[in-house]
């Protein structure tokens, strides 16, 4: 019976992880335990290098000028280890061989219009020798959706941008300065190429676009802005990633400064016409597949300090910011109270940490706590049942009050006395 009782318990617990997983886009997507599945980047090439990549297309549905034009492509890499994000956009005027008639030159703009979504993603796996895991297909206007869901916007714009198109319906004015955009004008700066860089300044612009929006993206997540917005997001995309697949995306930007953008290397011939430069993007090629440029080092994560004390979350933070404060270690204080449940499942001063695999480094944390407190802690892992599902408790009790921390984890520490 007992047994019994502890299965339906975890049956429960993996359910509530699964939704925390899919709806909730708080920290706890990146400490998943090694027992927890990875998300779905992980085939091909991708399960044995930990290295994915991805391709994103804006269209344009331009009215008679030509529909389902790709106005932006863009491949973005991810190291799934270091977490560090590449991205490339590539000139929608790029000429390349034709994939139908290779005797042929054709805009590279061109390709997912006459032959859709595999012949251009064909043509780009080619291009940089890499295998795309993962595509999103975003029609121009969900940037105005995105703009007035998450806007203000903060874009600097470094020149005078003027443009009219009665045929499109554009209508587009910016003097040099800072914005503050919302969704219309946001569309009108990402769609603006009449100046003397054509596409190429687009290109800048989109860069500077996209950064400002994700940040303010990143900004509005919770579980209101999941429950209320985003499935409407995902409707507006002809997309294969989960929603599992972009909030470990977003989460594990931990800084969208260290993002890192690559210029495609092109040169200009006499008649205007944009080709690949060719010693250039060998270079390129390499250091875009092997996260070269990017030195962001693994980071050794949040030990997590957890109230199941009867203190106050006041008395609580004093307490322990005067124990650890001084000590170099990357903590962060969970101060309320924790439920009940948690606190009675504890005989005594508790670290959990996710892997058993690095012993040496699991006892050194809890001789480090052992002798800050002068008190005793029991070690234990997510790989035995119990504690797992002590994992996923803790995980709900601390999301139903609404008490939020960075992450990666290194581990969670339980105070029940000190």
């Amino acid at each position: 019976m007992k047994q019994l009782f502890q299965f339906s318990v975890c049956c429960l617990g993996m359910v509530s992880s699964l939704f925390f997983v899919f709806f909730f886009p708080r920290p706890f997507i990146q400490f998943f335990p090694e027992q927890i599945a990875k998300p779905t980047f992980f085939q091909g090439e991708a399960a044995l290098s930990e290295k994915v990549f991805f391709l994103i297309l804006g269209v344009d549905d331009a009215g008679e000028a030509g529909s389902d034009r790709t106005d932006a492509i863009m491949l973005v890499g991810m190291d799934l280890n270091t977490s560090a994000f590449e991205l490339i956009s590539i000139p929608r005027d790029l000429m390349i061989n034709d994939p139908k008639n290779p005797k042929d030159q054709i805009k590279i703009n061109s390709v997912y219009k006459s032959g859709g979504l595999e012949a251009l993603k064909f043509v780009i796996e080619n291009l940089f020798s890499v295998q795309i895991e993962k595509y999103a297909v975003i029609d121009y206007s969900l940037f105005k959706y995105l703009g007035d869901l998450v806007g203000p916007v903060e874009i600097k714009v470094n020149e005078s941008m003027h443009y009219e198109d009665h045929q499109q319906l554009l209508s587009i004015h910016f003097e040099p300065g800072v914005y503050e955009m919302y969704g219309e004008d946001l569309l009108n700066y990402l769609r603006f190429r009449d100046d003397s860089k054509g596409d190429l300044g687009r290109i800048e612009r989109q860069k500077n676009a996209i950064k400002s929006t994700l940040i303010q993206f990143k900004s509005k997540l919770s579980f209101e802005f999941i429950e209320n917005e985003f499935k409407n997001i995902l409707c507006q995309m002809d997309t294969n990633f989960t929603t599992q697949d972009i909030i470990y995306t977003l989460l594990s930007m931990n800084d969208l400064d260290d993002v890192i953008f690559f210029n495609y290397p092109y040169q200009i011939a006499t008649n205007g016409s944009i080709y690949t430069d060719d010693t250039r993007m060998t270079t390129l090629i390499k250091e875009f597949k092997s996260f070269s440029k990017i030195q962001i080092a693994e980071k050794e994560g949040t030990i997590n300090v957890i109230n199941c004390t009867s203190q106050s979350a006041r008395v609580f933070s004093i307490v322990n910011y005067n124990i650890l404060s001084s000590t170099g270690l990357n903590y962060f204080l969970i101060n309320e109270t924790i439920n009940s449940q948690i606190t009675d499942s504890l005989s005594n001063n508790t670290i959990m940490v996710f892997s058993n695999k690095d012993s040496e480094k699991n006892q050194a944390i809890i001789e480090q706590f052992q002798s800050l407190y002068k008190m005793d802690f029991n070690l234990i892992d997510t790989s035995d049942i119990n504690h797992l599902i002590l994992y996923y408790q803790t995980v709900q009790a601390l999301t139903q009050t609404r008490q939020y921390y960075p992450t990666p984890l290194q581990a969670l520490v339980f105070i029940k006395q000190q």
